[in-house]
């Protein structure tokens, strides 16, 4: 059990300079296997940080230091783009290795545990797919694995806000997909994908198993596959074809194609169940070979149509006929904003979408000057079809 009343340390900046600063605790955010997060306020900036305080064990100090090497290979990523937490550093405080994360709200379990129906409404669902799609395909573009997804791992930014924003945390379990051996303890036992609990190779599409079931789990409110064991977990996934494992959850699926019916007990009718129940099975395929890739996901109808949507909180376009524009063109134009990354505030840079046949700007949204500038000098999106232009605002 650890007591902290402040915590003060010298900390190594990003110019390579030592900066004294002092935490004061406000509050303990949350225990685990590995020690506690508490919300510290640093009474020099005056601003509130969560600080992950690692146990001094040697299993665990060892653990830390694996993910302080994963963090840093994170800094090539905007954590704004890519949807994932931002890293402040570490330090020690005695034996102890803490972690400098920026403060955000309470987990996505928390965040669904607190509505009324215990689940999300089917455009949040899809809101938190496809960010932590964009997380995951920036993940996998640097070649790491987070392997321990789940929605105790997905924290909201800001429960207020809406639409929902989300950012991927915990790293603890992360490693470089070359470094992936068959046998390795990742991924917590609900979420945990069939080449892991057959102890076979596996690699990032070990992750998208993880979002398949977080998603499902959003939508209905339970856990899909929640087994004290490997064995339980397999059992759950063989019982689709008609071995009943040991009663461990409260209902019971002939197959993921159920999960639609689920959703409109808890919620009503809504024609884009049956579109997430797709996903969801194309997210875990049982084969990770055949398991849909993030870049891939992000590509669906439905998550450009979500992407359209989010674009139009920036007031820059009205609602546009999405489903009048030629696909080619549209995908051309999307591909570039998925890679860019789409801002709501502090825009830069414009991406517009142009009529071949009118020369007219139908579609525009913003981004960052940085991403604009990566994009623009490295790809090109011409494919005789359709034409995607860029200009600096």
């Amino acid at each position: 059990m650890f007591r902290l009343l402040s915590i003060s340390f010298k900390c190594q900046t990003g110019n390579g300079l030592l900066e004294d600063s002092v935490k004061g605790v406000e509050a303990f955010l949350g225990e685990g296997g590995f020690g506690v997060v508490a919300k510290c306020r640093n009474t020099i900036t005056n601003k509130f940080v969560a600080i992950k305080v690692n146990k001094n064990a040697p299993e665990i100090y060892h653990q830390a230091r694996q993910e302080i090497e994963i963090l840093k290979q994170l800094r090539c990523l905007d954590p704004e783009t890519c949807n994932i937490v931002q890293w402040n550093g570490y330090f020690f405080l005695k034996m102890n290795i803490c972690l400098n994360f920026e403060l955000l709200d309470l987990s996505l379990y928390h965040y669904m545990e607190g509505t009324p129906e215990k689940t999300l409404p089917i455009t949040e669902v899809k809101d938190v797919l496809y960010q932590l799609s964009i997380a995951l395909s920036h993940l996998s573009s640097i070649g790491i694995v987070h392997a321990d997804l789940k929605p105790d791992n997905v924290m909201v930014v800001d429960r207020h806000q809406k639409p929902l924003r989300v950012k991927l945390i915990d790293f603890g379990l992360a490693s470089r997909v070359s470094d992936c051996q068959p046998g390795m303890c990742v991924q917590t036992t609900w979420y945990r994908a069939p080449e892991v609990c057959l102890y076979s190779e596996f690699n990032e599409a070990i992750d998208m198993w993880s979002l398949g079931l977080t998603a499902a789990e959003l939508a209905v409110g339970y856990p899909l596959y929640p087994g004290n064991m490997d064995y339980d977990v397999l059992s759950f996934i063989i019982y689709e074809t008609g071995c009943r494992p040991e009663d461990t959850r409260d209902f019971w699926l002939s197959s993921l194609d159920d999960l639609e019916e689920l959703m409109e007990v808890n919620r009503g009718h809504n024609s884009d169940h049956g579109l997430l129940v797709d996903l969801i099975k194309k997210m875990m395929h049982l084969d990770q070979d055949q398991r849909i890739k993030p870049q891939e996901l992000l590509m669906t109808d439905d998550m450009l149509r979500i992407i359209l949507e989010m674009t139009n909180l920036n007031g820059r376009q009205s609602d546009p006929p999405w489903k009048e524009i030629d696909m080619p063109c549209l995908q051309a134009f999307l591909r570039l904003l998925i890679l860019a990354g789409v801002y709501r505030s502090g825009h830069e840079a414009v991406a517009s979408l142009w009529d071949p046949h009118t020369g007219r700007g139908i579609f525009s949204a913003t981004m960052s000057q940085k991403q604009f500038n990566l994009i623009n000098s490295n790809l090109r999106f011409d494919d005789g079809a359709s034409r995607t232009r860029c200009r600096s605002s």
